[in-house]
């Protein structure tokens, strides 16, 4: 028997088991995850409300700009506590803390992973749409770009994060450790994705049937409420599944098991 046989396997990647442990780890900890993207969310109301009235180029560019900021720091104050919960132990404030020192390296990765949608704010203001069939054109086409990136580049914040890399080495290591996974990485996404557009869908139902008993105030702050809040759910749920596929691909590719990845909090 060969030393490579006898040595044990690193576990394989599986949907699933992507799946399945990202949803029970949101699940039982829901509460201060939201906790954590709510406060990170906060940056949004900071920025011009797209809800109010139609936003000039710079106002939209400052809005995405929140956005973006506001993601990264609800990705870096999550990715450590998802990892100690894998490896079995309790999520604290320290881990918290010490996942948002790498909040200038993942900043930077989020904004690199965003260029598509920045784009997309230059190409309405330089060459206006033409009407509805155009705008969703563009939409799905720079949806499209997003994804390319994304199933190259999900797991960066992670490797900013766990392996203390700079932006540019831990996309250089997300992009090693997707390969040969995307299209899994593309299916983990879109399933909870749907889900959260459902979620859009059916509260802009709703908005419609309550909005005529309310004034205009009243229904702005209802709508951004409720995408205030939709954004903050996604936010956390999308944060623990980017960590969960990190760790399953580092440890299929690496062969690390969960006690080797776990050196981060020595």
């Amino acid at each position: 028997m060969s030393l490579e046989a006898a040595l044990p396997r690193p576990s394989r990647f599986s949907i699933g088991r992507v799946l399945g442990d990202s949803i029970g780890i949101f699940a039982r900890n829901a509460i201060w995850l939201m906790a954590i993207t709510c406060a990170a969310q906060a940056l949004v109301l900071l920025a011009p409300s797209r809800f109010e009235a139609p936003l000039s180029w710079p106002d939209r560019m400052l809005g995405d700009f929140a956005d973006t900021v506001a993601s990264a720091l609800a990705d870096a104050a999550i990715a450590l506590c998802v990892i100690r919960m894998l490896n079995g132990g309790r999520a604290s404030v320290r881990d918290v803390a010490a996942g948002l020192r790498s909040i200038v390296p993942v900043t930077v990765v989020t904004v690199i992973c965003t260029i598509p949608w920045t784009l997309s704010i230059i190409v309405d203001v330089v060459w206006p749409s033409s009407g509805v069939t155009e705008d969703v054109a563009r939409w799905l086409i720079f949806y499209a770009i997003v994804f390319v990136l994304y199933v190259r580049w999900g797991v960066a914040t992670q490797a900013n994060v766990v392996e203390r890399l700079g932006a540019l080495a831990a996309l250089a290591r997300s992009a090693r450790l997707t390969r040969g996974r995307r299209w899994a990485i593309f299916g983990v996404t879109i399933t909870p994705l749907v889900v959260v557009y459902a979620l859009y869908a059916a509260t802009a139902m709703l908005l419609d049937i309550v909005a005529p008993e309310l004034d205009a105030s009243a229904t702005v702050t209802l709508v951004r409420g409720t995408d205030y809040f939709i954004s903050a759910l996604s936010s956390a749920y999308f944060a623990v599944q980017s960590t969960v596929l990190y760790y399953y691909l580092r440890r299929e590719k690496d062969g690390v098991e969960s006690g080797e990845v776990a050196h981060v909090f020595d």
